[in-house]
C-alpha cells in the first residue's frame, strides 16, 4: 500500500496545480483536500481506477505495472478479453483491458497493489 501511495502522491503533483495529499491510516487510504479536510467517502478507490483520472495511465505509461503478475492473475481466473479489445492500437490494448479488469473487481486497491512492481 505505501508503493501505492507513493506514486499517487507523484501523480498529484506531476499533474495538478493543486494537488491531494494521500497517506494511510490503519490500513484506509485517505487523503487530505485542498481546505485540509481529510476524506475517505469511497470516492477514492472509484476515482483512481477511472479513465477520467488519469492514474492508470500513467502507471502502465511508465512501465509501472508487472505485466507477468497481471497476466497470472488472468490465467488463474480463466479470463480472455483479447478479443474485445481487437479493433485497438496494440499499444492502447493493455491499458484498455486493465481499465476493463479493475472496473469489475470487488477490490481495485488490492488488486492494483498485488501487479505494481
Amino acid at each position: 500500500m505505501n508503493k501505492l501511495v507513493e506514486l499517487l502522491n507523484e501523480f498529484e503533483k506531476s499533474e495538478r496545480y493543486w494537488y491531494r495529499r494521500y497517506y494511510l491510516k490503519e490500513e484506509h487510504l485517505l487523503y487530505q483536500r485542498d481546505d485540509g479536510n481529510v476524506e475517505d467517502d469511497g470516492r477514492t478507490e472509484r476515482e483512481l481506477v477511472s479513465k477520467e483520472y488519469g492514474f492508470i495511465k500513467r502507471l502502465v505509461d511508465n512501465n509501472k505495472i508487472n505485466i507477468d503478475k497481471y497476466y497470472e492473475f488472468m490465467t488463474n481466473e480463466n479470463i480472455d478479453i483479447s478479443n474485445a479489445c481487437w479493433e485497438l492500437d496494440m499499444d492502447k490494448e493493455f491499458y484498455y483491458e486493465l481499465l476493463m479488469i479493475l472496473a469489475v473487481q470487488e477490490n481495485s486497491i488490492e488488486f492494483l497493489i498485488s501487479i505494481l512492481k
